[in-house]
């Protein structure tokens, strides 16, 4: 799947439009994210559950605990966090977000397309 206006527009605006730190909000955004890297790199989708796993064996392991926790949410929601606060769970999760933004960008560079600034200003 080549980058495209799409996929930068998505990516862009979950930085852009930063939602609150509920737990549905975080098992929502890490794993749509997760969507757009398995997306790319995989030529076509998954569920959200699938790609958090697929992003589990191809992403950092500095990003797996954020990962698992949307994992968590998305299965069981009456577990408990592994995360001690919200305010640390939302941090890592804005850095994700640039994490993913990021990676967009290097498979953008590749593909020779439009970066997700200009995708999102709609240049």
């Amino acid at each position: 799947m080549k980058w495209n206006a799409y996929w930068g527009k998505q990516a862009a605006s979950v930085l852009k439009h930063y939602p609150g730190e509920d737990e549905r909000t975080v098992e929502y955004t890490v794993l749509s994210l997760a969507k757009i890297v398995y997306g790319m790199d995989c030529l076509h989708m998954a569920t959200r559950a699938a790609a958090g796993q697929y992003a589990l064996s191809v992403l950092p392991p500095r990003w797996h605990k954020l990962i698992r926790e949307a994992l968590r949410i998305n299965r069981i929601r009456s577990s408990t966090s592994y995360y001690e606060s919200e305010q640390a769970r939302t941090e890592e999760m804005r850095q994700f977000i640039r994490y993913v933004i990021d990676y967009c960008e290097i498979k953008r560079i590749e593909e020779e397309q439009p970066s997700v600034t200009e995708l999102a200003d709609g240049t």
